[in-house]
């Protein structure tokens, strides 16, 4: 009876993923056990079953790229994930291939149970989404130190172990929303009402801090009467945009730092009385351009999220194909404001 991988695994105390990469020489075992492994594979007798190789090399191609990206149900990344199937289509010839796992919620636990499912089937290199958390940054050292690397998409970690960033200039992106407010706002008293997102995202804590940094430098005659997180959801986003009307019926400028914005469209489209407050948001999401028809949403900041997903996986192919490092670890995309005569 042929010897298997999983018997080798259950003798060496590893996974059946852990067997095959070091039986076939690929990154990611220590080199002490991939020794072990050997030595087992050697004493037992075991021999590559040739065809399940074939298959396998047919079905994912030489080198796999684990794509994982946070969502939060956002349609944002519908263009994330249109550029990263582009650019695995485009490497096929050389080998690379791609699977994408998408996560709902910030969990961070989830997020590295998924990268470790993706390392039992076979993936050499990590294209992500990455949530704030000590854990993920540990994570993505530990891979580093085993051969696997990282390309981050569209928010960062707060370590250099990763491989690139690519995505916007995080601080920027608010500093833009700043500056565009205080040219409408013109000199003019304004009371401004702000909708961060998730604390669980370094893009969004970091834009953040680049807006409101900027207002207290460089605009005093704007005035922040309340700030609230809806937490990248759509639903708590209507929630807290409700109150905010509710409460707060002298505010000139809505600005929504992140996510969620279909929900503050929704209640601001209910709302019967009162004074409706601009409304500035990132990203091209359908709702924000019918939005932006209906004049409810007076700009729009745009971050390339097609190129996040190319070239985050592109980065990735050329190294997983060609041993290619990135010319630089931070690659940003273009920020752009974009108004409703921008759509016709």
């Amino acid at each position: 009876m042929a010897v298997t991988m999983e018997q080798i695994a259950k003798q060496v105390g590893v996974s059946r993923g852990t067997v095959d990469r070091a039986l076939h020489g690929r990154p990611g075992v220590k080199l002490e056990v991939a020794q072990r492994i050997k030595e087992v594979a050697k004493e037992l007798g075991y021999k590559p079953n040739l065809a399940g190789k074939l298959l396998s090399d047919k079905q994912y191609g030489k080198h796999l790229i684990g794509i994982i990206l946070v969502t939060e149900n956002n349609p944002f990344f519908d263009e994330v994930i249109s550029g990263a199937k582009a650019a695995v289509e485009e490497f096929q010839e050389f080998g690379i291939s791609g699977v994408i796992r998408i996560l709902v919620e910030y969990d961070a636990r989830r997020q590295i149970e998924i990268m470790d499912e993706l390392l039992e089937m076979g993936a050499q290199g990590f294209v992500m989404t990455p949530i704030l958390d000590p854990r993920i940054d540990e994570r993505i050292g530990q891979l580093k130190k085993e051969g696997i690397r990282v390309v981050t998409i569209n928010s960062d970690i707060q370590t250099k172990d990763r491989l690139a960033y690519v995505g916007c200039h995080h601080r920027q992106s608010g500093i833009v929303m700043a500056e565009l407010l205080s040219l409408l706002a013109d000199g003019r008293e304004v009371n401004v009402a702000v909708l961060a997102g998730t604390e669980k995202n370094l893009a969004v804590t970091r834009r953040r801090q680049g807006f409101l940094d900027y207002l207290e430098r460089e605009s005093a005659n704007i005035h922040i009467v309340c700030q609230r997180a809806n937490e990248d959801d759509s639903q708590i986003s209507y929630v807290q945009t409700k109150e905010i009307l509710k409460e707060h019926q002298n505010v000139d400028y809505l600005c929504v730092l992140g996510a969620g914005i279909s929900g503050t469209l929704k209640a601001l489209e209910e709302q019967e009385e009162g004074v409706q407050p601009k409304l500035l948001v990132y990203d091209l999401i359908q709702d924000v351009k019918e939005a932006m028809a209906r004049k409810l949403v007076k700009a729009s900041i745009t971050q390339e999220p097609y190129r996040q997903g190319y070239n985050g996986v592109q980065i990735m192919a050329k190294y997983l194909a060609f041993d290619q490092h990135p010319e630089s670890d931070v690659v940003n995309t273009e920020l752009a404001v974009v108004l409703s005569s921008c759509l016709r």
